[in-house]
């Protein structure tokens, strides 16, 4: 019954499709994007970001690149923000007035 009833509410959907335009396809309407998981990319990309804690996400495509991987910035640049990562800033240097450092050389 629910097959039916779903294969109608496609046909007639299909159908003001091919209206609106004749160049689409029962297939195009019913395609779904599928991306490969990334998973052991994303493993890597952590693994190298907590050992080199001064790498961006443009480092680690290099070396990502060096093993062997095939990606470019702009996945690793997504994957990193997904991943939750940032570089780490160094703490601020403390710095001394002048005045302060006259006074003890005396």
């Amino acid at each position: 019954m629910f097959a039916a009833a779903y294969s109608a509410v496609v046909a007639r959907g299909f159908r003001t499709l091919v209206w609106l335009s004749s160049a689409w396809t029962r297939a195009t309407y019913h395609y779904r994007f599928g991306r490969p998981k990334q998973a052991a990319l994303r493993k890597r990309i952590r693994e190298i970001a907590e050992t080199r804690m001064r790498c961006g996400y443009r480092g680690i495509a290099v070396l990502l690149r060096r093993e062997g991987w095939r990606v470019n910035v702009k996945r690793v640049h997504r994957l990193y923000r997904l991943e939750g990562l940032q570089i780490r800033l160094k703490p601020p240097r403390r710095r001394v007035m002048a005045k302060l450092r006259d006074e003890h050389a005396l």
